[in-house]
């Protein structure tokens, strides 16, 4: 009982020391105020250097941490370890003055301890953004800049629309969005990611990434960010179209067919959702639906050979070969090369 006060006793006192003001710390800051940086710098050293032993310690511990495994983690019931928040303030402290200095390296490496101990640090993390932005790395000042802002730092709206993060991020989503149409899903999701640390509401990026993970064929990440787009945004059609087609690739047509029904309530233009919900269809065994989905197709891009195709084989399906062979020879007039075999083998 007295070892277990005794520690109890010990710590606390290790805590309030950490907590008091320090005087260096105070007249540092003053120091600042008054615009004399140089001398700033050197109180806030000063400061630093009284809790170094301890920060240094923490810092130790921390890094064996982070090179455990989960494993590691869960097998010895390790915690990450922790420190009083106020070790990191003379850090964030003097980087303002490195930064009046010029000195924009050293104020990076104060900020990035200062956060290493005090990781919800809001005005670190937009400063460190803001000097990120400044020396040209717009994008990783962005989502510096955005991370202050869920952690409600009243300085981080100003700066990110000052900086046009969201113009930054729709650059990294134009990007993305060639690389997909491209079969590139691998580069372009990496894109998305750094346009979701920006931006990480919103639904047009989520729902690109979406689309990559299945063009990956990675039909369970698919669904988890359509499934996120359409809670966040229920009428949004495409959503329901893409999420019909993880459906269809995953064997459940009948929910397939739900939302491609849904994805053409919202926009009956869209020529994916009847090209896919014909396949529904045609799984369901409903092939007069199937086939009248895939008129629509033909309807609306008269100039793509895939309703064509499509509907050419359920007109086999149904014995109708002549008028099967006479939709693939159009596919393939109109440059579906899926079609080229099938029109190979009609008279």
């Amino acid at each position: 009982m007295k070892k277990t006060v005794f520690i109890f006793l010990s710590l606390l006192s290790v805590f309030c020391f950490a907590q008091k003001t320090d005087p260096l710390l105070t007249s540092g800051r003053a120091k600042q105020q008054a615009g004399k940086h140089q001398a700033a710098i050197v109180d806030l050293s000063g400061s630093i250097k009284k809790s170094e032993p301890e920060v240094q310690k923490y810092l130790k511990k921390l890094d064996a941490f982070s090179k455990m495994s989960a494993f590691e983690k869960a097998d010895k019931g390790a915690q990450a370890p922790t420190i009083a928040s106020s070790y990191a303030v003379p850090y964030y402290y003097r980087s303002i003055s490195f930064i009046a200095t010029g000195k924009n390296t050293e104020a990076l490496k104060d900020l990035d301890l200062a956060l290493q101990m005090s990781p919800s640090y809001g005005k670190a993390i937009s400063l460190r953004g803001k000097i990120k932005w400044d020396g040209g790395n717009k994008c990783e000042g962005c989502t510096d800049l955005a991370l202050a802002l869920v952690l409600k730092d009243s300085s981080a709206k100003e700066m990110f629309d000052d900086k046009l993060c969201w113009t930054e991020a729709v650059k990294l989503y134009k990007d993305a969005d060639s690389k997909q149409k491209a079969g590139q899903y691998d580069p372009a999701i990496e894109l998305l990611v750094k346009a979701l640390k920006i931006c990480p509401d919103s639904v047009r990026f989520i729902l690109l990434r979406g689309k990559c993970y299945y063009g990956l064929k990675k039909y369970d990440l698919a669904l988890q960010d359509l499934n996120v787009v359409i809670s966040k945004s229920s009428q949004t059609g495409e959503a329901f179209t893409w999420r019909g087609m993880v459906y269809n690739a995953t064997e459940k047509y009948q929910e397939a067919f739900d939302d491609l029904s849904k994805a053409i309530q919202l926009n009956a233009n869209d020529a994916d959702a009847f090209l896919n919900r014909g396949f529904s269809n045609e799984m369901l065994s409903k092939q007069k639906p199937a086939m009248s989905d895939y008129d629509q197709v033909i309807k609306l891009k008269p100039s793509d050979g895939m309703g064509y195709f499509k509907r050419g084989l359920l007109k086999q399906v149904m014995g109708d070969k002549k008028g099967g062979c006479k939709d693939y020879k159009k596919a393939v007039e109109l440059g579906c090369t899926d079609a080229a075999d099938y029109a190979g083998r009609c008279k």
